[in-house]
């Protein structure tokens, strides 16, 4: 339902203008988004993980599932399981968790799998 607002009020799923080639969904929830975006973006590699594996499940076996895009249950506040420089465009939507955790522990991008900001 919040990716449906989002796009709504903001006229699209994101703002930037973007082609990426690896995209990390934070705390995907039912991975409504990261679905949408595989199939916008074919030639992305789209991952979209959440701590609720019912979630992840759900996505997994949703119906005409992109074969570029892929669900893995982990905790938005653990470290990351990915290298750094992993995804060029990461999406974080209102988890007021995740911000919180990213003001005390330093930047996310370095988190996120997305190297150190230039």
């Amino acid at each position: 339902m919040q990716h449906y607002m989002f796009r709504w009020e903001f006229g699209g799923d994101y703002l930037a203008p973007v082609r990426p080639r690896a995209v990390l969904d934070v705390a995907c929830g039912t991975g409504r988004w990261a679905i949408d975006v595989a199939r916008r973006f074919p030639q992305a590699t789209v991952v979209g993980f959440d701590i609720n594996r019912e979630l992840i499940e759900r996505a997994l076996s949703e119906p005409g599932l992109p074969g570029n895009c892929t669900f893995v249950v982990a905790d938005a506040l653990q470290p990351f399981a990915f290298a750094d420089g992993s995804f060029d465009f990461v999406m974080a939507d209102s988890h007021p968790a995740v911000a919180q955790r990213g003001r005390r522990d330093g930047p996310r991008h370095e988190r996120w799998g997305m190297g150190r900001a230039a």
